[in-house]
């Protein structure tokens, strides 16, 4: 009995020891099996709503994980690994970054067989519900940035924003009225500011101003879609007579230096730029500045930049060739030149408007280029082109290529340009600014004002 009752109590423990032995090796295997969790992949696309089309190098992630993926020329994405679950997804693309966008999130629910994700650039609709009232015109936009401060870059509130642009009005007893439009905004707490119904297709000049301090008159397309950003840098009091430097350079067309253009700043600093097209301007006030950049045979540009105190801002400038000169014809080069620098001249001194063939092509035609640079250009009842603001008013000349037309022509003339002939055009709105070799012929008399268009014939 004590043999079989040893033997009981060793096979007791015994029982004991390899079941305590089993739960020890079922411990780890429990935990793993707890740990096993349901992967997928996730396919999606990223698409620009704005511009209608696929979005693509954009950047997806995945918070909480190491997923990642970029979206291919169609805008298809797909990311491995995910488990089951709501994840927030997450799209990054420069095209978010100029909208003030850092990331577009989106939270989704993956499953055993997860929906295709949809991710990108909201619509307009959008930005407008954000900034602006009312229903999301088709025919036009908004202007909107963050005015900062020159020297810091911290957001500036209560800076005046003023945005202007050229509008054609129709009366039926005037007919087409020109005269130049938009309105100012004050920048809020954050230094945001939105300008809100500016039409689609037009040039749009911007200044902003905090106390005694503004940035120079600078220009920009507003086109379609309809949603332009842009900041602007206002020097600070302390600041007025803080200065920086503009460097870059000046290229063509083929992407060609251009040597000896004139890059200059209305406050008087200007550089030429040297056998490389390279430029250094220095002494340019801080602040969002305009340079305007010159060079015979070429269309003048205005680039703006945003000027640091003691800091270098850079640019490239592209100058679209007028004409190529013809060294092998020496007399057709000869004359060609002599033309080109009194232009040039003429530009310099700042007598007339300029209008060059690119501002031509983004209005639709020579009557609307010239009446944008001209404040309360109109048609008069009779159906012919004045230049208000005087009594009585102006009706200007015009010239094209040295043939004179008369100012009951001049309307129907300016119509009758194709697009693809004019190369430049100048506007001379008051009568003592008018050189003598636009004066109409002695049997018409003295003139008010005058509009000269030179083709592309005579700008080969």
């Amino acid at each position: 009995m004590k043999v079989c009752s040893r033997w009981s109590a060793w096979v007791s423990a015994a029982i004991e020891a390899i079941a305590f032995a089993m739960s020890l090796l079922l411990i780890p295997r429990t935990h793993e099996a707890q740990e096993v969790r349901t992967l997928v992949s996730v396919n999606g696309v990223a698409f620009d709503s704005l511009r209608m089309r696929p979005l693509v190098g954009a950047l997806i992630s995945v918070t909480g994980l190491r997923s990642t993926a970029i979206s291919d020329s169609s805008g298809r994405f797909a990311i491995d690994s995910i488990p089951l679950g709501r994840h927030d997804f997450v799209l990054q693309h420069d095209a978010l970054d100029s909208l003030l966008i850092s990331g577009i999130r989106t939270s989704v629910d993956v499953t055993t067989h997860p929906d295709l994700i949809r991710l990108g650039v909201p619509a307009i609709a959008f930005f407008w519900r954000s900034a602006c009232r009312g229903d999301t015109p088709s025919d036009s936009g908004l202007i909107f940035g963050v005015v900062r401060d020159a020297r810091s870059g911290a957001a500036l509130a209560g800076a005046a924003v003023s945005v202007s642009w050229e509008d054609v009005r129709f009366d039926r007893r005037i007919g087409a009225a020109f005269a130049r439009v938009g309105g100012a905004v004050v920048s809020d707490a954050d230094g945001a500011f939105a300008v809100c119904g500016v039409p689609n297709g037009v040039l749009v000049e911007m200044t902003a101003r905090r106390s005694r301090s503004d940035t120079d008159v600078i220009e920009l397309w507003h086109l379609t879609p309809g949603l332009t950003r842009r900041d602007l840098f206002v020097a600070a009091e302390r600041d007025g007579a803080a200065t920086g430097v503009a460097a870059g350079s000046v290229r063509d067309a083929a992407d060609q230096p251009v040597a000896n253009a004139r890059v200059s700043h209305p406050s008087g600093p200007n550089a030429i730029t040297a056998g490389d097209g390279t430029f250094t301007v220095r002494g340019v006030p801080i602040g969002t500045r305009t340079l305007l950049v010159r060079a015979i045979g070429a269309e003048p540009v205005r680039v703006s930049v945003d000027v640091a105190p003691l800091d270098t801002v850079r640019a490239v400038v592209v100058l679209r060739r007028l004409a190529r000169l013809d060294t092998v014809r020496v007399s057709a080069s000869v004359v060609t030149a002599r033309f080109l620098a009194e232009l040039e001249e003429r530009r310099a001194l700042g007598i007339a408007k300029f209008v060059d063939s690119t501002v031509v092509a983004h209005y639709g035609d020579a009557l609307s280029a010239v009446t944008s640079r001209v404040a309360a250009a109109r048609m008069n009842a009779r159906g012919k082109l004045e230049f208000g603001g005087r009594q009585p008013p102006c009706r200007p000349g015009l010239w094209i290529d040295q043939r004179y037309v008369h100012r009951d022509d001049v309307l129907t003339e300016l119509r009758l340009l194709s697009l693809g002939t004019v190369a430049t055009i100048e506007i001379y709105v008051r009568a003592t600014m008018i050189p003598q070799s636009f004066w109409p012929p002695t049997e018409i008399g003295a003139p008010c004002a005058i509009i000269v268009v030179w083709t592309k014939r005579m700008l080969p």
